[in-house]
């Protein structure tokens, strides 16, 4: 069964999608933790980096890990690996962001959980926007 990969500009859509969601939650953020004080488009560039750069192999790491130790893997529980990457991304862009000290572990956790979520809604966009992009690689 045959399918496709989006090429370069299915992929900077799906970028772009990522970032500008980012930068949305990022001045949301600002306004809950004002102890945090860079910029949207700074945290949306550090957040979207740290999705490409650790995001994909922590995913996979972690997708084949389980599916050692449980085999028969489903989409949900591949998703609910990601969705618990993206909750260590958050924190530590959280704790790269903040001083340690001045926000509680218990609010990281949920300010990471919540950007987390955020993440997994921007998929939705991100993925159909890719998908219609020209340049898809074809996978036989």
């Amino acid at each position: 069964m045959g399918g496709y990969f989006p090429g370069p500009l299915g992929l900077a859509a799906a970028a772009g999608v990522k970032f500008a969601g980012y930068a949305a939650a990022a001045v949301a953020l600002k306004k809950i933790e004002p102890v945090i004080s860079a910029s949207a488009m700074k945290i949306a560039g550090i957040r979207t980096g740290l999705g490409i750069v650790l995001g994909f192999p922590a995913t996979l790491i972690s997708v084949f890990l389980l599916s050692a130790v449980h085999p028969k893997l489903t989409d949900v529980e591949g998703y609910l690996v990601l969705a618990g990457v993206r909750v260590a991304i958050w924190a530590l862009l959280l704790f790269m962001l903040a001083q340690p000290a001045t926000i509680s572990r218990p609010r990281l956790c949920l300010l990471a959980t919540i950007g987390a979520i955020w993440s997994c809604l921007l998929d939705w966009p991100a993925i159909h926007l890719a998908s219609v992009a020209p340049g898809h690689i074809p996978v036989c």
